[in-house]
Order: C-alpha cells, then structure tokens, then sequence
C-alpha cells in the first residue's frame, strides 16, 4: 500500500526476547535499576526508561541519574542528559556543567541543546568555547544554543568560527543565525569592519537580517565589485532587493560606465543590480542614458532582457529600435532578447523585419522571432515555415535548438503541428525531446498520428524514455494510442540491451587523448561547454565539470554521454513550465522565490518568469542533455572525450 508505514525485519534476523520490555517491573523497579536500562538494546526499553525516570522525584532518582552522567557508556550518559531535559530547567541546570564537559561528543550536543532550550546563562563560557573548538555538529549545536540564549559575550567566539574559510555550511548558517538572534549591532558589525573578506560577507547577512543591523548603502555597495565572489555575491543580493537603494546603485554603475572600458565583472554586476531593479525611477532613467551606443549599451540591454516585468519606458524606445537595426550581430541581439523581455507592440513591426530579412544570419533571425511571438500567439505561416527550414540537420547546432524551443512554446494551429509532426521523422537527439513539447497542447486524433509516424522515423527517437511518449498520448484517443505499440515495444526492447550496449562501448574504448578530447568539448559538434563549465570557461545549464575524473569512474561517464537521462544529477532535472498566456518553457529551475521563477533553457540562457505568469510547472524525465552524442563521434573521439573528463581532477 502506499503511503502505508511497514515495519522490515532483516531474514534469519535473531528474535529479540521482550522487545518492549513488558515483561519488566516498572513500578517496583528502584531508579538506580532502571537507570541501568537507559542503553539497553532495545529502543522501546530504553524510551520507557527515559520517561520514568523523569516521572519520578525523590533523591535516589537524583542520585541515580547523577551516577548514570558519570557511567561509563555515552548511551548511558546521553540518555541521562535527556531525562534532566525533561525534568525541567532545574533540573537541567544541575547537569548541564557535567554533560557539556563530558568526553563524548554526543554528550556535549545533547548538553548544548539543553543549555539553548533553558536559555542558560551560566552556560555560556563553555559554550562559546565549544563553538570555538569541537566536532561540527557539536559547534553546532552550540552556536544555536548560544542564539536561543542571547548573550552578547557569544558575539566574540562566533566572530572567531565565522572568520575561518573551512566552516560547514550548515554550521556557518547556525553562527550567522546565532549573531541575528543575539542582535548585538556594535559588535557584529566590528567584525564586519575589521575582519577578512570571509568574515565581512557573513556578518553582512547578519546585519542585513537584524531588525537594527543598521547597514547602509555605501557599507554594502562598497564590495559588489570585490575580488572575493562570494563576497561580491552576497553584496549584490543585498543591494538588489533594497529598492530604497536604487539611486545610490545608479550612481555606482553610472561611475563604474563614465571611466570607459568597463572590466567583465563590473559589467556583469551592473546587469545583476540592473535587471533586479528595473522598476525603481533612477534605474529607469540610468537605463535610458546607457542605451544610447557607448560603453554602457551592452549592460543596460542585457539588463533589461533579464528583468521581468520591466515594462516600456518612454526613453528606451527609440534607442532599442536603433540597436535592433545595428549591422552588429552582438549588439542586434541584446536588442532583440531586451525587446522580448519588454514584450511591447511598439518593437513587432522592427522583429518581423529582422526574422524576414535573408541576408540576416539564422539564429539573429529567429531570435527576432522568438522576440515577436513572445505573447503567446500562434505563428504566421511564413514565421512557422522559416523556423522549420532552421530545424534541418546541416543547421548549426546552436540554431536548432533554439528554433526548437521556440516551435515548442508557441501555440501552433492544427495545420501547424501536422506540419511539425513531419518534421519530427528527421528530428535529432538534439531538438526532438524540445519538439515533443508541443504535441502535449492538443488533443486531435490526426495530429497524434501524424506524430506517432514522425517518431517511428526519427534519427533521434532513442533520446525519449517509453514512458514519456506513454504520458503524451494519454491526451489522445485509445485508438491513437493503440498505434504507438510497435514503437514502444522496439524502444523498451532499446532499453533493455542499454546495459550490453554500455558494457560493449566500454570495452570498445582505445587511448584517450585528454588534449583532443578538450577540444572535442568546446567544439560545435558536441556542444558539451553550452550547457556544462569547467574551470571559468562554459554553461551552467547542467552539472560543473571541473572536477568530475575524481568522483566518477569510466563507465559513469560512458553512461552520461550515451544515455544521459538514465540518471540524472540533482538540483539539474528538467521542468516544463506552462504560462497562463498560452507560452511554454522547458528548462532547468536556475532559482526561484514567491515572485520570480529563473530557468535556463537549453540554448544556455537564462529565462525569468514571473510567478503570476506560471499556470503550471511539470517535471520532465528527460535530460536536457540529447542521448547519442556517441553516435556523432568516432570511436576515437569518444575516447579523447572520457580521456579529458576522466583527467579533471
């Protein structure tokens, strides 16, 4: 049943007498006896133990219990600590300056606990010792204790962890958490002026969480172009949800753009706070100088195309229509992303021009239509024509997929997606997963058929699991359906020889050449630095590379290149995402919060989303990564490309 809660005994597994201790005298038993269950091997023993004795007063529970914190098993000692807890905080306080001195760290944690929940004072030297100096998950403990209790004295020892760069995440959050909580302002922010760049970022989230942090503009704004990018990061999170900011973050990107020759980090800073704060005034006006041609007009374009919501402002008009226009494909572009982000009839009739022009280069010319078609509505024939010629094998890589997440979040007509379904029988690995997207929008027997006969001839089929085309014509007639039976069965025969295709490919490997093979992963013809990073250098639509030869054998690596939804890494899974105007995007969540959805799609860029714009998000078993990547290689190839990812150490 599922849901259901079923409890597993191991086979041959030796039966445990009085499992529950039932047979055990409890009322007559005296406390010292049953202090001696406290770490019995069976757990319901050990619980009943631990509840009678808190039940009980008297002297010999105490004696008892303080001969159980002196024993000589930590389950004993531990267990002990536990029941003082649960007498209340006289009781507690009686054991705590023994259990937080006690040798076993699990001791020392269940102590920490308990000095936090009876918020005591006394305890707070040794506390601030052990966040100094003890296991993570004691300092831990510790940190969050000394929060719970308050005491400004902590500030000093949790400056002291935080200022040390190899600290536990989940420790480092307990210790900023701890400062918040203590909300002692003059110190916190001593360590924030005074301390090193690990120590300035996390008091900065500190302060900036503190109802009297007291941080300023300047303070914060002060380290968005920081060396340090963590700290640079932090720094420009905090200053872009501050809207009252944005007249002092004008003036800083404004002077960083008046001394020419803006250096990439600052470029990519002035887009962040940019785009984060496109509807506040200054920022609005700022944009508008900075789109006129200059150092700035990169940044405040790229800036608008990655807001959201950003609307029309009256001084922006004229300047992005001129870009759009610009014989500079680079320029042209931000134009065209920015004009789809602003989503404005103002700029159809300068996109229409651009996707029609031929002697415009393919991808600048679908990117104007993506632009064009933004709102929703269904293509024009000659739009939908033009992104079907772009699907063609012999277009680059790069333009396909776009053009095939393009068709996939339109609204396409009956007609269009017959059209479309043909196409499908000469779709490759690469945009055929983004293509099936769009027969999920309509129920029409014929174009379910239609599909079905483009997949059983498609180069690319190999790349949808079985289960994914069951889930799509679920939508369709059961005689629809029925028609798909011989592919679906040729595909799960497909999957069942995975492993022996696997195991033949691995033994088929020759000598790497590492050298080769990194070039082989930024080349056009594998696309592998779209989507992954490896040092500074690549995407961030999949997992970063940089280190994969250390955490992954031969044959993983084998398995990601061949069959690449077989298993997919975590936090990277594939969504489709449904808008209330009838747009789809498939892509992987980048980041998300109560106003905003972030995905990156598989082009590699990056697409924001307004919540209120979502009617749907739907998870997607396949990788964005296409399967039979090795069927576009060598035998050689293949084997330079492993040689390279096996050498990232």
């Amino acid at each position: 049943m599922r849901g259901a809660i079923y409890r597993i005994r191991r086979k041959g597994a030796k039966k445990i007498a009085d499992p529950r201790g039932r047979e055990i005298d409890w009322k007559r038993s005296p406390a010292g006896g049953i202090a001696t269950l406290l770490d019995d091997k069976r757990f319901a023993v050990r619980d009943r133990a631990m509840r009678e004795l808190a039940r009980r007063e008297g002297a010999d529970v105490e004696s008892s219990l303080l001969a159980a914190l002196n024993g000589a098993s930590p389950a004993v000692r531990r267990n002990a600590m536990w029941v003082h807890v649960r007498g209340g905080s006289e009781s507690a306080a009686r054991a705590l300056p023994i259990g937080l001195r006690d040798k076993d760290a699990g001791v020392r944690q269940a102590a920490s606990h308990a000095a936090g929940m009876f918020a005591s004072r006394a305890s707070v030297p040794r506390l601030m010792a052990m966040v100094r100096n003890d296991q993570p998950w004691v300092q831990r403990e510790a940190a969050t204790a000394l929060g719970r209790i308050g005491d400004p004295r902590a500030v000093v020892a949790l400056l002291d962890l935080l200022s040390r760069g190899s600290v536990d995440r989940k420790l480092e959050h307990a210790a900023i958490y701890a400062l918040i909580e203590i909300s002692d302002r003059k110190g916190t922010m001593d360590g924030f002026v005074h301390g090193n760049d690990i120590l300035k970022r996390r008091t900065m989230i500190a302060l900036d969480q503190m109802e009297e942090g007291g941080l300023d503009a300047d303070m914060v704004l002060a380290f968005i172009g920081a060396a340090d990018e963590n700290l640079r990061k932090t720094a420009i999170g905090i200053a872009a949800k501050r809207k009252d900011w944005a007249a002092e973050v004008a003036r800083v990107v404004e002077g960083w753009m008046t001394l020419g020759n803006l250096d990439p980090t600052r470029a990519e800073v002035s887009i962040q706070l940019l785009s984060r704060l496109v509807s506040e005034r200054p920022v609005r006006e700022l944009i508008g100088r900075l789109l006129k041609p200059g150092v700035g007009q990169a940044a405040a374009l790229e800036a608008v195309a990655g807001s959201v919501g950003a609307g029309l402002d009256k001084s922006w008009e004229a300047p992005i229509k001129k870009a759009l226009l610009a014989k500079n494909d680079a320029t042209a572009s931000r134009a065209i992303a920015a004009a789809g982000a602003i989503r404005n009839k103002a700029f159809d009739e300068t996109l229409k021009k651009i996707g029609e022009d031929g002697s415009r280069a393919p991808l600048t010319r679908v990117k104007a239509l993506a632009a064009l078609s933004g709102r929703g509505g269904t293509f024009e024939s000659s739009v939908f024509d033009l992104l079907l010629t772009q699907l063609k094998p012999e277009v680059a890589a790069t333009v396909r997929g776009e053009a095939a997440r393009m068709i996939a979040g339109a609204r396409l007509s009956k007609i269009q997606l017959i059209k479309l379904a043909d196409a499908v029988g000469s779709a490759g690995p690469l945009e055929l997963p983004l293509l099936v997207e769009a027969f999920y929008k309509s129920r029409d027997p014929q174009v379910g058929s239609r599909f079905i006969e483009g997949l059983q001839n498609s180069p690319g089929v190999g790349n949808l699991p079985p289960a994914e085309i069951r889930r799509l014509l679920t939508r369709y007639p059961v005689e629809t359906q029925e028609k798909a039976g011989p592919l679906l069965d040729g595909l799960q025969a497909r999957r069942a020889e995975e492993a022996k295709r696997l195991a033949e490919l691995e033994e088929g490997l020759l000598k790497g050449d590492p050298k080769r093979g990194e070039s082989l992963f930024h080349a056009q013809k594998t696309l592998c630095s779209v989507c992954h990073r490896i040092g500074d250098k690549g995407g961030r639509v999949g997992p970063d590379l940089t280190r994969i030869g250390r955490i992954r054998t031969t044959r993983d690596l084998l398995e990601s290149i061949v069959f690449p939804s077989a298993s997919i890494a975590r936090d990277f899974e594939a969504y489709s995402v449904n808008l209330k105007n009838g747009d789809s995007h498939v892509g992987v969540v980048l980041r998300e919060s109560a106003e905003e959805l972030q995905i990156t799609v598989v082009s590699g860029q990056p697409v924001k989303l307004s919540r209120g714009d979502v009617s749907s998000i739907r998870p997607s078993s396949l990788s964005l990564m296409p399967q039979g990547l090795d069927q576009a290689m060598s035998k050689q190839e293949l084997s330079d490309l492993i040689a390279f990812l096996k050498s990232r150490q």
